[in-house]
């Protein structure tokens, strides 16, 4: 139990932890009484061919445990973010996000800084590759953050101290120099270094994300991508950072994904790959010129979406149609209000505005209608 907790809290102290501990070692032991069955059988077996006495045996060992007391270093690992980021590999980020958290799948990305000046930090945070298997409640404090203090060990509990609740996919380590060793969730709380750690976790997490969809997007944006899987496994959590965070809300909003109907999902033939979901930043650079803003409709699936006849309407009037297929897709839409002054617009809401020609075409058409409808309106 001793060295259970020097290893747990003290892995990463730069000098050497020994506990005088036992290990149990084997030693090969011969067994008289397994080599001297051997040796009658091997004599029996010369008589029969009529050789006289066999050949001594080889004497027959059998490992036999014993208890060796020594000193026995509990801190081996070094800690990885005490390095400079250029002398550290891919694999070894990997291997240590493998080890220190318990995950069988590279991380889709990493961010490795430190901070000086008026206080100092080091972090080494991961965006996991793949989504837990278990299935949790996924806002439920995860424990993916652990707070070190000058390599010293504190908790994992103090995920919602050191990052928002939408945040909480991701791991990492936070070694502070200026934070007291007895620290406490109260001391967490009212701490204005906290606070600073706090909004450099959110910023480097942001930027992070932001490498990865742009990589994805130089290499055409495939649905098996790198960001296209972290989105399918955590997308949620942005889309609840764009309703419960207004500090990051704009930086949020680019890293958003959605079907529309530019690649609806019903059309996709069988046995091919996923369509590829669009970021609000395409969206707007397809957009019409003098289109009212980005159109969406919510549905219980993309295929459901596709075939409402408003959005059949609107695309064959070359609209494309976002479509919001889960129950927290609207809230982010709405709490975003708007994306490169571009509103989002309900295409179910009375009053459509296309916007431009688009308006006036439907004004023309609405009134050819009344006056052809006209007897039948009478008679109603």
């Amino acid at each position: 139990k001793l060295a259970a907790l020097v290893k747990q809290y003290s892995e990463f102290i730069a000098f050497p932890i020994e506990v005088w501990a036992p290990e149990t070692v084997y030693d090969d032991v011969e067994d008289a009484g397994a080599t001297a069955k051997a040796q009658a059988a091997a004599d029996e077996a010369a008589k029969k061919e009529g050789k006289g006495a066999a050949e001594p045996v080889a004497p027959v060992l059998t490992p036999t445990p014993r208890e060796e007391w020594a000193w026995r270093v509990q801190n081996a690992t070094k800690p990885l973010w005490t390095r400079p980021p250029k002398d550290v590999s891919p694999e070894e980020y990997a291997a240590f996000y493998k080890q220190t958290f318990r995950e069988f799948v590279d991380p889709a990305a990493h961010a490795h800084f430190s901070v000086e000046g008026t206080l100092e930090f080091t972090s080494l945070l991961f965006i996991p590759g793949m989504p837990p298997f278990e299935a949790a409640d996924w806002l439920k404090p995860a424990r993916n953050i652990r707070l070190f203090v000058k390599r010293v060990f504190i908790s994992d509990e103090f995920d919602e101290a050191l990052l928002p609740r939408w945040c909480s996919f991701v791991k990492g380590v936070v070694d502070s120099a200026d934070l007291p060793l007895n620290v406490s969730r109260e001391i967490l709380q009212e701490s204005r270094i906290v606070r600073t750690i706090r909004k450099q976790l959110v910023r480097r997490t942001l930027d992070a994300l932001a490498d990865l969809a742009a990589k994805d997007a130089e290499e055409g944006a495939k649905p098996d991508g790198k960001y296209a899987a972290f989105w399918d496994g955590f997308g949620k959590y942005l889309k609840l950072g764009a309703i419960e965070d207004d500090g990051h809300r704009k930086a949020l909003g680019p890293l958003l994904r959605f079907a529309s109907s530019a690649s609806p999902p019903a059309q996709a033939a069988p046995g091919s790959d996923p369509p590829r979901l669009t970021s609000l930043a395409e969206y707007v650079a397809r957009m019409k010129p003098d289109q009212a803003g980005i159109f969406y409709i919510a549905a219980d699936s993309a295929a459901a979406a596709a075939e409402a006849p408003l959005v059949a309407g609107l695309v064959a009037k070359g609209f494309e149609v976002l479509f919001l297929t889960e129950p927290i897709d609207e809230p982010a839409l709405s709490s975003l209000a708007e994306f490169e002054g571009k509103k989002f617009v309900d295409v179910t809401r009375e009053g459509l505005s296309l916007g431009g020609d688009a308006d006036k075409e439907a004004a023309a058409a609405a009134e050819k209608a009344s006056g052809e409808l006209a007897p039948l309106l009478a008679f109603v």
